[in-house]
């Protein structure tokens, strides 16, 4: 088994544009697997300009992290509860001045 995997930072699922993107793990495979696939010059200018974006906090994007039929199917009341606290983390870490979870 390889100690990293590809996968494409943006891919269309169901009609919906979808994005995995970690820049630490990318950049930590170019750095440490010679055998992973390297690069091309147009691509590491590409992340370079979603890093810069994704670090404009004009471009500020909210995320719902969870739909209400996942809510709806959390199971016992344990099960909200943590899924309560992660969100308020989340919010509380990445939110800004006035989040709340309601």
């Amino acid at each position: 088994m390889k100690p990293w995997f590809d996968v494409p930072v943006f891919n269309w699922l169901g009609g919906q544009l979808t994005t995995i993107y970690v820049g630490q793990y990318i950049w930590s495979a170019q750095q440490n697997f010679p055998e992973a696939r390297r690069l091309a010059q147009a691509e590491l200018e590409a992340l370079d300009v979603l890093d810069t974006l994704a670090d404009d906090p004009a471009l500020r994007l909210v995320l719902v992290l969870v739909q209400t039929a996942v809510w709806k199917t959390a199971g016992d009341r344990s099960a909200r509860a943590k899924l309560l606290s992660l969100w308020k983390g989340i919010v509380e870490h990445y939110g800004g001045p006035g989040a709340s979870v309601r």
